[in-house]
């Protein structure tokens, strides 16, 4: 931005900051709407899409204000795809396994956070220290990462019952009242124990 585009280095950490903030706030939608949808592998294609539009935007960008908005779009497609996608893990791995899931899945993102910057730097080497035709070529594994959630199997979760409508009703007896019970000359006090109560049995009777 700085060297291309001619951004002021202000410019530079207010794109990054404003990014990661929008990106904070998106993660806790994203997850509640991933709770509510029967299918989260949408949100999560949405989130890689949004990533992929992003990269292309740089990609054409001349003036810095479009790398600013294509940086907080690629950081909402973040913020959209992570919760899903873990939840999405969780759903589809036993409770015994989701460990090994999650590590597996954290290790092939380390793998690519390291060897991605790698191979960028080798091809602006290789294309005469060109920026363009590196961030042209880097849409194209955004790309296929979308394409790739096609292939994601999902079955939908089952909705959610409906909540009973109308408050619980109920009975109290007042202290001291006595219910009849229902058989034959019997009675009970409340169940509070504070009012008389009578058991009568043929001829007898206690007070």
């Amino acid at each position: 931005m700085t060297s291309v585009l001619g951004a002021p280095v202000a410019v530079v950490s207010l794109t990054e900051g404003l990014a990661d903030g929008v990106a904070s706030l998106t993660k806790v939608v994203a997850g509640a709407a991933s709770d509510r949808a029967r299918r989260r592998r949408g949100l999560v294609g949405v989130g890689y899409g949004l990533a992929a539009s992003a990269k292309a935007l740089v990609a054409v960008a001349t003036v810095w204000p479009l790398v600013l908005v294509a940086r907080v779009v690629d950081r909402v497609g973040k913020g959209i795809r992570g919760a899903p996608r873990d939840a999405l893990i969780a759903d589809d791995v036993g409770p015994e396994d989701r460990g090994r899931a999650y590590g597996f899945h954290r290790a092939l993102d380390t793998t690519g956070a390291v060897l991605g910057p790698l191979l960028g730097m080798g091809l602006y080497v290789a294309l005469g220290h060109r920026f363009r035709p590196v961030l042209v070529v880097a849409v194209v594994p955004a790309v296929v990462s979308v394409a790739l959630v096609a292939l994601v199997g999902e079955s939908p979760r089952p909705r959610p019952a409906p909540a009973a409508r109308g408050p619980a009703t109920t009975t109290a007896t007042p202290t001291g009242a006595r219910s009849h019970d229902p058989r034959p000359g019997r009675w009970s006090a409340a169940a509070t124990g504070t009012g008389p109560s009578r058991r009568r049995t043929g001829g007898s009777s206690w007070c």
